[in-house]
């Protein structure tokens, strides 16, 4: 796709999850939306039972219950299929997968597709993904500098990148769910698409060999911060930040004796 891919369809992703760890977290709920491009938007919210319990700290942050997911979500090798199957066909039709954090989501999908032996997004491709915009990099490539709004709320957060390209209200109630957070996402992609030509008058191949440099520079300068001595008990000396983007490789297994 030529420049001004921002014009064209979108497919919104996000997913809310059992932690915080993309290697271990499940799948409780997510959201798929295919927005712009001059058609209606079509949206979906799915729960879904993870097969796990729902930790009570991610059920604060969500409001997604294990007894909730297990009554009402749909199976969780279910919920995988729909998902890849959607992100594969965003791909066939050159449509990117946009979201905030992705390399979170898709490192979860990933994993869960692993876990529960359901072909994963580059299975199915027979590639791997080629079209992706993520919000989080392109949010820290246009403004590096920005301070953290307080110490609850990051400079980079979805809430924070809604609040400051977007200039609206961040909605707490509706946020609880992916597909807030995955229409809130597309909005902002679009935005800095406008701002920045970097990001918005270039093709998607070019966009995704961008926010991969980006990504991988943004991750040296966080481990550097971390690594930095200082009375701040965040700083680790020993810090290693993963580079990697949109996925992260799963790590390799030893071999069996």
């Amino acid at each position: 796709m030529t420049g001004g891919w921002s014009r064209g369809r979108l497919l919104a992703f996000d997913t809310e999850t059992t932690g915080t760890d993309p290697e271990q977290a499940r799948i409780v709920q997510y959201a798929l939306a295919w927005v712009g491009g001059g058609e209606a938007t079509e949206a979906t919210e799915v729960l879904v039972d993870p097969g796990v319990e729902v930790p009570a700290e991610a059920a604060a942050v969500h409001g997604i219950t294990t007894e909730q997911a297990r009554a009402e979500g749909v199976h969780v090798a279910q919920a995988l299929a729909e998902i890849v199957d959607a992100i594969a066909e965003a791909q066939r039709q050159s449509i990117p997968i946009v979201g905030h954090n992705l390399r979170y989501d898709l490192t979860v999908l990933a994993r869960e597709c692993e876990r529960h032996g359901v072909p994963g997004v580059d299975a199915v491709l027979g590639q791997p993904l080629a079209y992706v915009v993520d919000t989080l990099v392109l949010s820290k490539r246009a403004d590096p500098y920005r301070k953290r709004v307080s110490a609850e709320q990051g400079a980079h957060t979805l809430k924070t990148c809604v609040q400051t390209w977007l200039s609206v209200p961040w909605d707490d109630e509706a946020a609880h769910g992916a597909l807030y957070d995955a229409l809130m996402s597309a909005r902002v992609a679009y935005k800095l698409a406008g701002l920045r030509r970097e990001i918005g008058a270039v093709t998607l191949t070019s966009l995704f060999d961008a926010q991969r440099a980006w990504a991988a520079e943004q991750a040296a300068s966080f481990q550097h911060w971390l690594r930095t001595k200082a009375p701040d008990e965040r700083r680790d000396p020993n810090a290693v930040i993963n580079p990697a983007w949109p996925v992260v490789p799963a790590a390799a297994k030893e071999p069996t004796p």
